[in-house]
């Protein structure tokens, strides 16, 4: 008897750590956000986040013809790993420029993992990309 408890002990503390490691943090849905205690981040900071974008981003033909600009907003998961996955457009400004803001962040690589508590968590994250024909010679 003690053994059988003992075991379901064992197993229900082995299923709830399990649990806290597919608990997602960031942006769980539209009306729910869970705070990790350090986001997930670019390796680098933002500044070699800037880079990647201006050296890989490739302004839609469509886009350019039709002189469209604006600001797609991606959701996507960081696992534990830094790995990207689950491509989400929620804030849709040119089906050419969402297809295209999906397939830098699949090409961004491997990010920074959020953490919290001291662990790795997966997070929901949301990233801004902005596309802007002007003067400056960098579209």
């Amino acid at each position: 008897m003690k053994l059988s408890v003992l075991a379901a002990l064992l197993i229900s503390s082995f299923l709830a750590h399990a649990q806290t490691n597919e608990t997602i943090y960031g942006y769980v849905d539209s009306a729910t956000f869970k705070a990790a205690e350090i986001r997930p981040a670019y390796p680098g900071g933002q500044g070699v986040w800037i880079r990647f974008l201006h050296q890989n981003l490739r302004y839609p033909i469509s886009a350019l013809k039709h002189n469209l600009s604006g600001i797609v907003v991606i959701e996507f998961t960081i696992d534990m790993e830094g790995r990207t996955s689950d491509y989400k457009v929620v804030h849709p400004a040119d089906p050419d420029l969402d297809k295209e803001s999906i397939r830098l962040i699949k090409k961004s690589g491997i990010w920074t993992a959020a953490i919290l508590n001291g662990r790795q968590v997966v997070y929901r994250n949301r990233q801004e990309i902005e596309f802007r024909i002007g003067n400056d010679g960098n579209n």
